[in-house]
This record gives C-alpha cells, sequence and structure tokens, in this order.
C-alpha cells in the first residue's frame, strides 16, 4: 500500500512540476510579477514573518519535504520535547535562505541594498505569476 501511495505522489508531483514549468515565460519574454510582489517593499517586519510564514505554508514544494521530515522524525520515536526541537531545527535550515538576506539588509548597507535589488530583478525576470 505504502508504495502505490508513493508512486501516485511521485506522478503527482511530477505532474504539478510539468504544469508549472510549462507556465514559466519563454527564454527572453518578460515575466509578468504580482500584484501583491509590488506591496512586499513597503511592509513591517511584522507583517513580513507572517507573510513567510503564510507562503511557506502554501508553497506546494515545502508540502513534501515537510512530510518527509516529519516521517523520518515520527519514526524515531525520539521524546515529544526533542522531536519538537527537530521540527524547528528543519524549519529553520529551510529558511535559512530568506533569514539570511532579510538580516543582512538590517544592516543598511548601500552595496547590500544594490546586491538584492539585483537578485530581485534577476528573480522575478525567472518567475511565473
Amino acid at each position: 500500500m505504502s508504495l502505490v501511495l508513493g508512486v501516485l505522489l511521485t506522478l503527482g508531483f511530477a505532474i504539478f512540476a510539468a504544469i508549472s514549468w510549462h507556465g514559466r515565460p519563454r527564454h527572453g519574454e518578460p515575466a509578468v510579477a504580482p500584484s501583491w510582489l509590488a506591496a512586499i517593499d513597503g511592509v513591517t517586519p511584522a507583517a513580513a514573518a507572517g507573510l513567510g510564514f503564510v507562503m511557506a505554508a502554501a508553497n506546494s514544494k515545502n508540502i513534501p519535504l515537510a512530510l518527509k521530515a516529519g516521517s523520518i522524525i515520527g519514526e524515531a520515536r525520539l521524546a515529544p520535547l526533542a522531536a519538537a526541537a527537530l521540527c524547528l531545527a528543519v524549519a529553520i535550515a529551510g529558511s535559512l535562505l530568506l533569514i539570511i538576506p532579510a538580516l543582512i539588509t538590517l544592516t543598511g548597507s548601500a552595496r547590500v541594498h544594490s546586491a538584492l535589488e539585483s537578485l530581485k530583478t534577476s528573480s522575478s525576470s525567472t518567475t511565473r505569476p
């Protein structure tokens, strides 16, 4: 039964990935950023943290990783506090690529700001709406 479920989940995620890839802009074609993306530049740190939590929870790419981490932690039959600590460690490790730039931005350096703006521009050119 678990083999069948694994195969079905794999096929489902492969189909989802193909559909998502097909919806990306073609090479040289400009991507249209979603309207909500422009509003992110003016949010407060607390609102950004809340938005990040919602987006991470709703991001379909995070679901299989969270399921796998949860199943491994659950199979280890650890004490509840140790299991909670591992869950927190997985969440932090998965968020480091967002946490580190956010902390670096707090320095207020013009060089960091221009580098992040360049990264934002290049990312938005390859992101689908």
